[in-house]
């Protein structure tokens, strides 16, 4: 029950992200794609990429910090 709580809470925190955060978390972290393998297929540098990610997981950290 806790389990299915948190993934639900989880599922909600990533849905409220700006759509290239989420699209890249997902990628990284439900996909498995690495920061270079996102930024070949987004045309971006691995420096945005891995930016993004941080941002992502800073906002999901303060989204669990305030639920």
């Amino acid at each position: 029950m806790f389990r299915r709580v948190q993934t639900e809470k989880l599922h909600k925190a990533i849905n409220e992200l700006p759509e290239k955060q989420k699209k890249r978390l997902i990628l990284h972290y439900f996909q498995e794609l690495t920061y270079v393998e996102i930024a070949e297929r987004e045309q971006c540098s691995t420096r945005a990429v891995e930016y993004s990610i941080h941002g992502a997981i800073q906002s999901l950290k303060k989204f669990f910090e305030k639920n």
